[in-house]
């Protein structure tokens, strides 16, 4: 296991969960971990996030960055709904950012997917986008 498992009681835990046995599912999840902690603000919830406003999302707001190579949506349940994470990523899997130090991506707290979108998942937490 790991070293860098959460502590009890935090926001993380539920992730940390339901990740599979894989080491590189492990070594990608820790790293996505690492960056979201500073995107958990809170923003208006969506009711729907549908997979063509995800794909949307990363065709047309993809940052001038030639190291961005995909993109990964991060889901985190949450008591009502889930948080979804939308990341940009280089090679190596690890998420960038900007100049600014800010991490490219942004979080939304959404009711529910769409059927599309819960499907590309295929019951896990974590959706590359190549």
């Amino acid at each position: 296991m790991p070293s860098e498992k959460p502590q009890s009681g935090s926001l993380l835990v539920q992730l940390w969960k339901h990740l599979r046995d894989d080491d590189e599912i492990r070594a990608l999840t820790r790293k996505l971990v690492r960056v979201v902690r500073d995107m958990l603000v809170v923003k208006e919830p969506v009711q729907k996030l549908t997979y063509n406003d995800a794909i949307a999302y990363f065709v047309n707001e993809r940052p001038d960055d030639p190291r961005i190579v995909k993109g990964a949506l991060l889901l985190l349940p949450e008591r009502v709904g889930t948080r979804v994470f939308f990341l940009f990523l280089d090679e190596q899997n690890t998420p960038l950012c900007g100049t600014d130090r800010h991490f490219y991506g942004r979080n939304l707290k959404v009711q529910s997917l769409d059927e599309e979108l819960e499907e590309a998942f295929g019951g896990t937490e974590l959706l590359l986008l190549e």
